[in-house]
């Protein structure tokens, strides 16, 4: 289980990291042909919708993170004595 979601968690990362880069070139398409109106700097335009697809993103990455965090308890909880029978409890 705990390789899988590193698997899925590294392309995930990938993706969104490349999904930011095509926004920002995108906007700065946008703003270089004048599409838009901005009042405001255009490389901060920029920047801002680019880091706007990373934190949009980062509720999926702690849904990723769940089972690394099982596999890891389960493995601290047997290996100080603990037995824990049923795993739908956590």
């Amino acid at each position: 289980m705990q390789a899988i979601a590193k698997t899925i968690s590294d392309y995930f990362v990938k993706v969104v990291i490349v999904l930011s880069l095509i926004t920002m070139i995108v906007w700065a398409i946008l703003l270089e042909f004048d599409f838009t109106k901005v009042q405001m700097c255009n490389f901060c335009w920029i920047i801002e919708r680019g880091i706007g697809v990373l934190v949009s993103s980062c509720p999926c990455a702690l849904g990723l993170a769940i089972p690394s965090v099982m596999a890891i308890v389960l493995n601290l909880a047997t290996s100080s004595g603990i037995l824990i029978k049923n795993n739908n409890i956590f």
